[in-house]
């Protein structure tokens, strides 16, 4: 991609932060959280295909926007109990809620009532909606530590695990589904990774199909993009705080009769304290690691040396994105 393309691409993205505050200004005080793209198309330079995104208010209201026309395009009854968590399954033009009473709720956007309902038993601590080779699903972890998977439309359950002692904190899919990646951010409890398929398809595996990284206090995960084997996790000990990437490629395989997850450790490496604390990172295709420190990014390879560092002082660097 050309640069001015990026660069205009860049300011669109940023704007989408200011539509709220701006042709969405007289419902402002409704807003109160981030919004996510229920069209996929995303933000376009030609303006070919509507962009549209979905949020929820503090009225309690699901609520979708048109972006080129900065008009609302449809909107739910105000809802009886707060809404904790949103995922949208743009390919679908779905959105997915779960509420303080742990109930599950998916809406197609057109219609005032969800099209399925499901309550869960235990709260919800995460969701996302993905589209696999089997079909759509919905994962959710729970604070008991268990991943649930539904299918779309109708909620139905497909398979229930229990992964955790405790609550599961971050959940990761790869770039083609074939796997779910699983933290709970504990010293003494090791990442998972579950092939897909064994969860989609409880009558053909007798238990899902997993295996367990080797890598302690893992604090972040990231897929390589169009490399769907390949996982790069960062962890950070105690003090001395050394900073450290390990890069797992995963590959199935068969003993006899049972398929197996085995999880490769191909490269490692650590950034001293000196190099600065990375709190967001993201891998591209090549290999090349980009690290948010504060107001600084860093450029490394599969080896850790440090190819470009850039200065983004005095501000600071909150989020990152690498696709």
């Amino acid at each position: 991609m050309a640069e001015g393309s990026k660069t205009y691409l860049l300011q669109l993205e940023l704007s989408l932060n200011c539509f709220v505050s701006t042709y969405c200004w007289g419902f402002l005080a409704e807003f109160r959280a981030y919004a996510y793209y229920i069209s996929k198309h995303g933000l376009k330079r030609n303006g070919q295909g509507k962009s549209a995104v979905c949020m929820v208010t503090s009225m309690n209201r699901i609520s979708t926007w048109d972006i080129h026309e900065g008009t609302m395009t449809w909107v739910s009854p105000v809802q009886e109990f707060y809404i904790e968590l949103m995922t949208t399954l743009p390919e679908m033009h779905i959105v997915v809620t779960v509420d303080i009473r742990s109930t599950i709720k998916l809406w197609d956007c057109h219609n005032s009532e969800a099209l399925a309902t499901k309550r869960m038993v235990s709260s919800c601590q995460l969701l996302k909606a993905v589209i696999t080779k089997d079909g759509p699903i919905v994962l959710i972890g729970d604070i008991l530590g268990n991943l649930y998977i539904f299918r779309i439309p109708d909620l139905h359950l497909i398979s229930e695990v229990n992964v955790f002692p405790f609550a599961i904190d971050e959940l990761h899919c790869s770039p083609q589904k074939k796997w779910v990646f699983l933290i709970m951010k504990h010293p003494h409890v090791l990442t998972k990774v579950f092939y897909m398929s064994s969860l989609l398809r409880p009558t053909e595996f007798s238990d899902p199909v997993s295996t367990v990284l080797e890598f302690s206090l893992c604090k972040r995960a990231f897929w390589t993009p169009r490399r769907e084997d390949r996982i790069t996790l960062m962890s950070r000990n105690v003090p001395p705080s050394h900073t450290k990437f390990g890069i797992f490629d995963m590959k199935l395989e068969e003993i006899g009769n049972k398929v197996t997850i085995q999880g490769y450790l191909t490269a490692s490496f650590s950034l001293a304290e000196h190099e600065g604390r990375p709190e967001c990172f993201g891998v591209s295709d090549k290999d090349v690691f980009v690290c948010s420190t504060g107001s600084s990014l860093l450029l490394f390879d599969i080896n850790g040396l440090c190819l470009q560092s850039f200065q983004y002082c005095p501000e600071m660097i909150t989020r990152l994105c690498v696709i």
